[in-house]
């Protein structure tokens, strides 16, 4: 009985037997994935003013180290967080020095995920950038409010709030954390490798996003010649839209007149400026090869073998966190009587998390949507 149980398991896991893959035909042809990747390539916007910019891995790694950091009462061993950004105080998130934040714009690639379904496949792009920076936010009394939180603001940007109401106010601890991995996926025919038109393209958002049809996010491309698909990276923390606008979330409304009185802030509205473009359909200066990296093939072990595709090895190295993990005390906690408001109030307003947690992201096949649909 035992052995016809050990023998049975692999079909009970989902195992397939790796004879099947070799007659099998993937659903989706070879070529034409290779060429809905490369047509697919999006032209990255990022906002005018952004400091941290999209890197590739190898850079990323370059500047980096291994470190074992302690969540959920486990050691994780493999942690990476940049070299030299050891404080875990304001020193260190007011530090400006990008020569690890920065990022690597000249040299950055774009990570592909692919997963097969039945009739579609999704294409996950995903992004590396070495530092999100720190939050906006957005009051619309802004000449009275902020006089709350003057500890997270520097004397340019009070007075520059006093002088400019409603305008957003860069918070210098919110969100920052090393590392970051941003993503937008797009849907593909399995029979000709087309962009399906009404559900075309998914842009997320701090573990959000939404699915945007074929015509929100074709332009034509940097040379004027044919459409391609344009995405713009928030300001600091790199969350993608189809517009050149501010955007907010996480809002508080006001119950009388349904405007929002505070919210976070996402802007893309800046073009131009000292961040660079990259146009990730393009090879990299100098000849250096593709910008385009194939990681992961979900959901098609045939299509694995006529890829001839073996997964990055950086992906099993580095499991863990992709950027330093640091606990932070809730605000005036010991202030007697002060620590549960506190805490209410700041997950009433979506701040909780932001402002007591320091985390680099898990890297995107520890993800849920690594291998589900992005909703």
């Amino acid at each position: 009985m035992k052995a016809l149980l050990l023998l049975a398991l692999p079909a009970l896991l989902g195992a397939q037997d790796p004879s099947s893959a070799a007659t099998e035909k993937p659903r989706l042809a070879k070529e034409v994935l290779l060429k809905a990747i490369q047509d697919n390539a999006p032209i990255l916007v990022p906002h005018g003013d952004e400091l941290y910019q999209v890197t590739s891995v190898e850079s990323f790694l370059a500047v980096s180290e291994v470190y074992p950091y302690n969540e959920g009462g486990q050691t994780h061993h493999f942690g990476l967080r940049l070299k030299g950004a050891k404080d875990t105080g304001l020193k260190g998130i007011f530090s400006k020095d990008t020569r690890a934040k920065g990022g690597d714009p000249k040299n950055a690639k774009v990570y592909i995920n692919v997963k097969v379904g039945k009739e579609t496949t999704d294409l996950q792009y995903w992004f590396l950038y070495a530092y999100n920076g720190p939050g906006s936010v957005y009051f619309a009394t802004g000449n009275a409010l902020p006089k709350v939180l003057p500890a997270f603001l520097t004397l340019n940007q009070l007075k520059k709030t006093y002088s400019s109401p409603n305008q957003p106010i860069q918070l210098q601890t919110l969100g920052a954390h090393e590392g970051d991995w941003e993503h937008l996926t797009v849907r593909i025919s399995n029979v000709d490798g087309q962009r399906i038109p009404d559900k075309a393209v998914f842009m997320s958002a701090h573990g959000d996003g939404g699915w945007y049809p074929e015509r929100s996010v074709l332009a034509p491309d940097l040379k004027g010649k044919g459409s391609r698909i344009w995405a713009f990276a928030s300001k600091n923390g790199h969350a993608l839209f189809t517009t050149p606008d501010v955007h907010l979330y996480s809002q508080f409304k006001s119950p009388i007149t349904g405007l929002a009185v505070f919210a976070l802030v996402n802007d893309t509205s800046k073009l131009g400026g000292q961040a660079l473009t990259v146009d990730f359909g393009l090879p990299l200066p100098g000849g250096k090869g593709s910008r385009l990296e194939i990681m992961g093939v979900q959901g098609d072990p045939a299509l694995v073998k006529a890829l001839g595709f073996t997964p990055p090895a950086w992906i099993a190295k580095y499991p863990d966190r992709w950027g330093r993990y640091v606990e932070k005390p809730v605000p005036l906690e010991n202030v007697p009587g002060l620590k549960t408001p506190m805490k209410q109030i700041l997950d009433k307003l979506g701040l909780l998390t932001e402002m007591t947690l320091e985390a680099g992201p898990q890297p995107p096949w520890k993800k849920g949507i690594w291998d589900k649909e992005d909703e």
